[in-house]
């Protein structure tokens, strides 16, 4: 929705619909459940989720990039010099190294072993991880723009990848531990269910400001 509202080859249009397509897949990964009793699906199941996950995390990790990158397009100046701005986003990254680095080395220790399913954690943590070191010149470009009707849809982003990021580092965290699956299923998807109502009204709030720029 708030990449159709701009104009073909608009650069926030090309962003907004690559991410639109990382909710989609992770749709498309839970539509499996529904295939369970075709013979087929059962045979390729994983690698239809392999192939989900890491298309997800590849369609999520190239929109956050260029959505971090709008203030550039777009000629804004961030505020804070460069060396600040360098040093928050290695913090972001120390952070998320802390968060999944222990996990993440599991799941190649894993996939070393010759468990495939260790693909869709590792596409978790790359992509988490370099979507983190972006969460920090999207905040500094909503700082850019805060008392702005323009910065509504950066601040529902920012929040919406948080929430996304937190329940895949609570999904990668949890998963080698004892906790319940029943348990983690319903923690990941309350953060997945919070982050993608954020990511729509991030969605519509976009969609507002183009509509009102052209009234």
């Amino acid at each position: 929705m708030a990449g159709l509202v701009f104009e073909r080859r608009e650069y926030l249009r090309r962003a907004w619909l690559i991410y639109a397509l990382c909710p989609l897949s992770y749709l498309l990964y839970d539509a499996l459940y529904l295939f369970e009793d075709i013979h087929w699906f059962r045979l390729h199941t994983l690698s239809i989720r392999i192939v989900l996950v890491w298309s997800a995390n590849v369609f999520q990790t190239i929109a956050v990039i260029m959505l971090a990158r709008a203030w550039k397009v777009a000629g804004l100046d961030l505020p804070g010099a460069r060396s600040k701005r360098f040093l928050l986003r290695m913090s972001a990254l120390a952070l998320a190294l802390m968060l999944i680095g222990a996990s993440a080395s599991t799941s190649f220790t894993n996939l070393v072993k010759g468990h495939m399913d260790a693909l869709i954690d590792i596409a978790v943590a790359l992509g988490d991880t370099i979507a983190m070191i972006y969460i920090a010149p999207l905040l500094l470009t909503y700082f850019a723009l805060r008392g702005s009707y323009t910065a509504r849809p950066w601040i529902f982003f920012i929040i919406a990848s948080l929430a996304w990021l937190v329940g895949s580092a609570f999904y990668l965290i949890v998963s080698n531990t004892d906790v319940h699956q029943l348990t983690m299923i319903t923690s990941v998807e309350v953060f997945r269910i919070f982050g993608s109502w954020y990511a729509f009204v991030a969605g519509l709030s976009q969609r507002d400001v183009v509509l009102k720029a052209r009234e």
